[in-house]
C-alpha cells in the first residue's frame, strides 16, 4: 500500500503533506528492516529518496 501513495506522489496525482511523507517513509523503513519485500524501480527510488530527505533521527 505504501509503495501505491508513493507512486501517487510520484506521478502528482497525490501531494500530501510533508509530515505525511515522513510517516510514509518510516513505515517503509521498518517494514524494509523487518525483511518485507517491495517492488523495485522507480516507486521504490521516490521512497529511498523520502529516506534520504527525512533521515531516522536517533
Amino acid at each position: 500500500m505504501i509503495e501505491r501513495m508513493a507512486e501517487a506522489v510520484r506521478k502528482s496525482y497525490w501531494r500530501p503533506d510533508d509530515k505525511t511523507l515522513r510517516e510514509m517513509a518510516q513505515r517503509w523503513r521498518d517494514l524494509k528492516a523487518k525483511g518485507a519485500q517491495s517492488g523495485e524501480g522507480e516507486t521504490a527510488a521516490v521512497l529511498m529518496i523520502l529516506i534520504v530527505r527525512n533521515p531516522r533521527r536517533s
